[in-house]
C-alpha cells in the first residue's frame, strides 16, 4: 500500500477532493482494513488509472500494467511466491539493468533492498495498481495442468486401505493437494469446485463465471486421501462411503474468511465433490448495485413490499440467483424489518455426456429419499 501521507496529497492537490470526503474515505479504510488508495478507487472517487499514473509521477517512478504483460515463470519465480503474496511483489522482467518488479509501495526501501540480496540483481522498481498486482499473482498458480506440477504435488503419498484414512488425510502430500486446490480456486475467482472421480484419474474443475473448465488431472490413488481429508475439515463421518453427505468448514487466506459448503454423493468410480465458495465478510449488494434499471427495480420492489405471494428467480448454474436472492431479502427487510423466515429449493437440470456422473440408485440405501434427491442438487451440470 502507498504511503497514507503521499494518497491524501494526491487526492487534495491533484483531484481537488474535500477534506470531508478524504477523511470518511480514510475511515473506511481503517474499519475495513484497506488501503486508502483502493477505498477511494472502488467508492469512484477517482479514476483508478489516472490515480496511479499520478502517484508514479509523484514518486518518480514508471506505471506498469501486468494485465498486458506475459510473464515467463522462470522470471516470476525469481521471487518466491510467499515473499510476493505477502509484500505485493511481482518480478515480471529482466535483462542486464536488472530485474525489473512491480510493487505496491515503491517506498518500502526494505523489501525492495531484500530482494536486492536475495536475487543477487538490482530490483528496477515499478509501481503497479493494486488490482494489477494481484493479477500479476495469478501467475503463481496458473500451471496446474503439467506433469511437473502434478509430480511434484503427489510425491511422497502412501497408499492405504480405509483403515488408514485418517493417516492418508493428516499426510503432508494430501494436506498440499487439499491447500493447493482450495488455493488455485480462489486465484481463480471460481465459485465452485468440482472434484470428480473416474476410472484412472481425480479431474478437478472449477466454476468460473458460470462455466465449467478443467484445472487439474491428479493420479487416481490420491482420491481416498483427498477425500478423507474434506470429510475432516467439514466434519463428516469418514468410514461413510454409500451415502451422500453435506457440510461446511471456513478457512482464512490472505486476511479473507472463507466458507465452503461441501457436498460428497457417491457415484460409481468413488465419490464426487462439490465445493460451493461463500465469501465470509461479503456485504449483499443492493438492487441498483445488481443493474436494475428504475422500471423492473420499481416492479421488484413492489412484488417484495407485498405481505404474501411469489418472486421466481429463475437461470443457469452461476448466473447469479442466490446473490439476487440475497439482494431481495435485504430490500424485503427494509419494507418490512422482522418478516419471518425463508426457505429455499432448488432444481437441478438433468444432461447426459462426458461429464454425467451416474450415482447408486440403491433404495436399500436411501437413494430416493427427498434427503437423499435433495443432496444431488448441489452437483449441477456443466451449464
Amino acid at each position: 500500500m502507498l504511503p497514507t501521507d503521499i494518497v491524501r496529497s494526491l487526492l487534495l492537490t491533484e483531484f481537488k477532493l474535500a477534506e470531508p470526503d478524504i477523511e470518511s474515505a480514510a475511515a473506511s479504510a481503517r474499519a475495513e482494513r484497506l488501503p486508502l488508495e483502493t477505498v477511494v478507487v472502488d467508492k469512484n472517487l477517482v479514476p483508478e488509472g489516472v490515480f496511479y499514473e499520478k502517484a508514479a509521477a509523484a514518486l518518480g517512478v514508471p506505471l506498469v500494467r501486468l494485465s498486458d504483460r506475459e510473464i515467463r515463470q522462470e522470471i516470476l519465480t525469481t521471487i518466491p511466491r510467499e515473499f510476493a503474496e505477502t509484500h505485493q511483489v511481482v518480478a515480471f522482467d529482466k535483462n542486464d539493468q536488472g530485474l525489473f518488479v512491480a510493487v505496491a509501495d515503491p517506498t518500502d526501501i526494505q523489501t525492495i533492498e531484500f530482494l536486492r540480496r536475495k536475487t543477487g540483481l538490482t530490483p528496477v522498481v515499478h509501481l503497479a495498481a493494486a488490482r494489477e498486482l494481484k493479477e500479476g499473482l495469478k501467475n503463481y498458480h496458473t500451471d496446474t495442468t503439467g506433469e511437473k506440477f502434478i509430480t511434484k504435488l503427489t510425491e511422497g503419498l502412501t497408499h492405504g486401505d480405509t483403515d488408514y484414512l485418517k493417516k492418508l488425510a493428516a499426510e503432508a502430500p494430501t494436506v498440499n493437494i487439499v491447500n493447493t486446490v482450495i488455493e488455485h480456486a480462489i486465484y481463480e475467482g471460481a465459485s465452485d469446485i468440482h472434484i470428480e472421480p473416474t476410472e484412472s484419474t481425480l479431474v478437478v474443475r472449477y466454476r468460473v463465471d458460470g462455466a465449467l473448465r478443467e484445472a487439474m488431472q491428479l493420479p487416481e490413488r490420491v482420491a481416498q486421501g483427498i477425500v478423507a481429508r474434506l470429510k475432516i475439515l467439514a466434519n463428516l463421518k469418514i468410514d461413510e462411503h454409500m451415502i451422500p453427505q453435506d457440510g461446511r468448514f471456513k478457512i482464512k487466506l490472505h486476511d479473507e474468511q472463507l466458507s465452503f459448503r461441501v457436498s460428497i454423493i457417491p457415484v460409481y468410480d468413488g465419490e464426487k465433490i462439490v465445493m460451493r465458495v461463500l465469501q465470509e465478510g461479503q456485504k449483499p449488494l443492493t438492487l441498483d448495485e445488481l443493474g436494475f434499471l428504475p422500471g423492473p427495480k420499481a416492479i421488484v420492489e413492489r412484488a417484495i413490499a407485498k405481505p404474501h405471494g411469489m418472486v421466481l428467480v429463475t437461470g443457469p448454474t452461476g448466473s447469479g440467483k442466490t446473490t439476487t436472492l440475497y439482494s431481495l431479502l435485504g430490500a424485503a427487510r427494509l419494507f418490512a424489518p422482522g418478516s419471518g423466515h425463508h426457505h429455499g429449493r432448488r432444481n437441478p437440470r438433468p444432461r447426459d455426456g462426458r461429464n454425467c456422473h451416474p450415482r447408486r440408485h440403491d433404495r436399500a440405501l436411501g437413494a430416493l429419499d427427498p434427503a437423499h434427491q435433495r443432496r444431488a442438487h448441489h452437483h449441477p451440470p456443466a451449464g
